[in-house]
């Protein structure tokens, strides 16, 4: 998933308030999906509806609560090839 941040600062005369949203939006057929920056290409996992799913070789990604991942930075124009993780999931 993307990164959020949000600060406060002040000073004698004023006060600032920030917040900051980054990362992917992936808008599919079954929902919209949040992730990490996408690249040039990138995969939509349908684990139909199994959540926390890890992908392997990809530390840190996993299915969001409706089944769905997006794994970015795919090499384009050539194959490749993804596996998730369902015993992990299981346990």
């Amino acid at each position: 998933m993307g990164t959020f941040s949000a600060g406060y600062s002040y000073g004698n005369d004023s006060s600032q308030y920030n917040y900051g949203v980054t990362g992917g939006v992936v808008i599919h057929p079954h929902g919209v999906t949040l992730s990490q920056y996408l690249g040039n290409a990138f995969a939509l996992i349908d684990a139909n509806g199994a959540s926390g799913v890890r992908i392997q070789n990809y530390p840190g990604i996993a299915t969001d609560p409706f089944g769905y991942a997006v794994v970015p930075y795919l090499t384009t124009y050539q194959e490749n090839r993804l596996s998730v993780d369902y015993y992990a999931a299981a346990r």
